[in-house]
Parts: structure tokens; C-alpha cells; sequence
């Protein structure tokens, strides 16, 4: 039996098939990537080497590294891995032997003591383990003579050391001095003093190492809230296994070396900063009436010049 040949189909008229749309599942991994946060310091090739001869020692070898606003980077390392060494790099206090340092847009490479200097005070806070305040002044003296230091263009020097406290969960103890304070309270006073300014750089050196695990806690989560600044990048130097919890990257380090760079793995999920920190709220002390004239007498007594007139 004969089959008949099959006809050609007329397409002409036939509509294009539409593409698919991708769905919410499928999108691509372009669509799900989270924002880029700016890079506020970057470090490359960083060495550091001390002593001549037999006696030489490379403390740094050849570190790269980028600190992005927005983020809480803690580094992490044994004893004498050059942590201490890195943060005094990128915190214009030290030299490298080698490489190139830039901090929010400026150059630090190859500046000298007064160059270094000028961009420490403007671009970078420091917190320290020994909180380092002046005992002989109060609360909201000691973030005057820190705004004066740092030649900041803040007109109301007074007002301004006044909302740092603030922030920090202090406003009560402006007129505290440091022999009347906690260690979190000393803490957070640096952490404040570290703020006033606005710095584009926080750097701390083993924050909570002095602190029960409480105040631990405490500056901690404080430190995560000050890092959520989109203009400001937060890096802690630690051995502090307890601050984990609160990091956004961990930078591990070794013999000069970074060897491992994590992010977002640490994160406690069940550990949230989005509150402010809780702090007692004892009685308010009074503080001095004319505490620019006190700041002026204690810079005086530790050879620090001013480099505004106090408004006694």
C-alpha cells in the first residue's frame, strides 16, 4: 500500500515561542551577589624587616590585604605571627620596610613621622587593651583632649565628646573618672574616644582581653554595632576565641603570612547586635563646669599642645 507525502506545514503565521523568564529560584548568581562595600584601606606587598647582619629579622612577608567598610575583621594569629606589628602598619604608627599603604583614598607610603602622623589623625582610631585614659580627667575630658589631638574642625568640642559617650551607652557617666569606673566602662570610653571625629578606621588591639567574659560580651557587641557604619572599616586584633560570634571575616596570620581569609563563617546565628548595648544606669554624676580649661591643664602636664584655644 502506497503512503501519500506528508505536506510541508505552513510556519508563516506561527508566533516565535516567548523565552522563558527566569524565576526567583533560577536567578543568577549576578542578581543574588550582595552589594559591594567600598574598600576604605588597602594594604599590598607590606614587609617588615628589623636588624642588620646575623641580627636580621622579617616580621612581615609580603602581606596584601583590604579592609571594607561596613565589616568587623578580626585577625588572628599566635604570639609573635607580626599581628601587633600589622596593626601598627596599618595604623600609620610604623613604617614598612616594603610596600604600599592607602587609607581612605590617600597615600601613606613613603611619608615621613609628620605625614604618617597627620593621616593617623585624621583616618584612623585606636582602641587598647589598657584602655590608656588620662586619669585625671573625666569621661567627657578625655574625649576633648582626643578631639583637640586629632585637629578636628568640630566647633563644639564639648557637645560632640558628649554624643560619643552617648553612643556608647555612657551618657550618664560623662563626670566619671577612670579610678571610678569598670573595665567596660574604661572600654567603652576608648571605644568612644576611638569614634570622636569619625575616623574611616577603627583598629583594636586585643579589645576584650582584660574583660571578664560580660564586659567581654559587651564591648564586643558594641564593636559590631560600630562596624555597621557603610563609611568605616573595624579591624580587632584578638586571641579571643569568644569574639567569633561577632565577626564578618576572620584573618588568620602566621609566621608573617596571612594564611586564611574567612568570611561569614563565624557568625552566630543566634547572636544579635542590632540592639544597643544595656549598661546599668546608676545616678547621674555631675560633670565639671568648665572642663576645656581642665583638658588644657592636663595636656600641659603630659607635654601635649593643644592646638585650639580652650574656651575656659
Amino acid at each position: 500500500m502506497t503512503r501519500e507525502p506528508r505536506m510541508p506545514t505552513d510556519t508563516s503565521n506561527r508566533k516565535p515561542a516567548s523565552p522563558a523568564m527566569p524565576s526567583k529560584d533560577n536567578a543568577t548568581a549576578s542578581d543574588q551577589a550582595a552589594p559591594v562595600l567600598p574598600t576604605i584601606l588597602s594594604a599590598r606587598g607590606i614587609t617588615k624587616t628589623v636588624g642588620t647582619g646575623a641580627g636580621e629579622l622579617t616580621i612581615l612577608k609580603g602581606i596584601d590585604l583590604e579592609l571594607k567598610a561596613g565589616e568587623l575583621t578580626l585577625l588572628m594569629g599566635p604570639s609573635g605571627s607580626g599581628k601587633t606589628t600589622l596593626l601598627s602598619i596599618l595604623g600609620c604608627i610604623l613604617s614598612p620596610t616594603t610596600g604600599d599603604l592607602d587609607i581612605a583614598g590617600e597615600t601613606a607610603s613613603g611619608q615621613g613621622p609628620e605625614g604618617l602622623a597627620d593621616i593617623r589623625r585624621r583616618h584612623v582610631g585606636f582602641v587598647f587593651q589598657s584602655y590608656n585614659l588620662f586619669p585625671t580627667l573625666n569621661a567627657l575630658e578625655n574625649l576633648m583632649l582626643a578631639l583637640d589631638v586629632r585637629d578636628s574642625d568640630i566647633a563644639d568640642a564639648e557637645a560632640a565628646a558628649s554624643d560619643a559617650l552617648k553612643s556608647v551607652g555612657l551618657g550618664h557617666r560623662m563626670g566619671a573618672y577612670p579610678g571610678r569606673m569598670s573595665g567596660g566602662e574604661k572600654q567603652r570610653v576608648a571605644i568612644a574616644r576611638a569614634l570622636a571625629g569619625a575616623p574611616s578606621v577603627i583598629l583594636a588591639d586585643e579589645p576584650t582581653a582584660a574583660l571578664d567574659s560580660e564586659n567581654g560580651r559587651a564591648v564586643m557587641e558594641l564593636m559590631a554595632q560600630v562596624a555597621k557604619d557603610k563609611s568605616r572599616a573595624v579591624l580587632c586584633v584578638t586571641h579571643d576565641h569568644r569574639t567569633l560570634g561577632y565577626a564578618d571575616r576572620v584573618i588568620t596570620i602566621e609566621d608573617g603570612r596571612i594564611v586564611s581569609d574567612e568570611r561569614g563563617t563565624h557568625k552566630s546565628p543566634d547572636r544579635s547586635t542590632d540592639h544597643a548595648v544595656e549598661v546599668e544606669q546608676p545616678v547621674e554624676q555631675p560633670v565639671q563646669q568648665q572642663p576645656a580649661s581642665r583638658v588644657a591643664a592636663a595636656a600641659a602636664a603630659s607635654g601635649f599642645k593643644l592646638r585650639r584655644r580652650p574656651n575656659a
